[in-house]
Parts: C-alpha cells; structure tokens; sequence
C-alpha cells in the first residue's frame, strides 16, 4: 500500500516553485494556533521565534490579498521550517475530505 497522504518532501519540492502554495501553507500555519476545531495538542502555529514575522506576513496577505515578491520569499523560507506540521494539517485535511483515509492513517501510525 502507498502513503496516500503529502509528505515533507513533497511539501518542500512545491513550496520551492508554487507561490499560491507557500500563501496557503503560510495561512495554515498562522491559523493553527487559534484553531478552535484542533485539538489542543495540535495547536502549533508559528514558534517564538517565527511569530512576529509569520503573523505580519499572515496580516500582509489579508489586507492586499497578495504579497510582495520579497515578501513570497521570505515566507517560502519560513515555510520550509514548517514541513512537518504542514503534512499533519494536510493529512487532517486529506481525511476530512475522504474519512475512508483515516483507516489507511492508521496503518501508517499516523493520525
């Protein structure tokens, strides 16, 4: 059986050349901390240290409903440290959309 679900790896290869991507992952992550429908455990979000930077790029994009190119940038690059929270919230969006899917998380250990 195949792993049906986005992995890390495939997070990184399409943040690395899909602008609107690297915008809707930015948003997941900037939404995670406050997402009431998570569990607790699950409420990750920016760290410390990424916090005013993702929030002000989050706000950026909400305001003009784009960002700039150096701003694409440098969320890209901040994203890139967020591959393995990325995949949780794809494969929790994955088994949303198909709840056959979280049979097959199963098997895979993954949740």
């Amino acid at each position: 059986m195949l792993y049906p679900f986005t992995t890390k790896g495939q997070i990184t290869e399409r943040l690395q050349s899909d602008n609107d991507f690297v915008v809707e992952c930015l948003q997941s992550v900037g939404n995670a901390r406050t997402n009431s429908l998570l569990p607790a455990s699950e409420r990750r979000g920016f760290m410390v240290s990424h916090a005013r930077r993702g929030n002000a790029l989050c706000e950026a994009f909400t305001k003009n409903q784009k960002l700039s190119e150096p701003e694409i940038v440098e969320a890209r690059k901040l994203m890139l440290s967020y591959t393995k929270q990325l995949a949780r919230i794809l494969r929790r969006k994955a088994i949303q959309e198909n709840p056959e899917l979280a049979k097959v998380a199963e098997v895979f250990s993954a949740k």
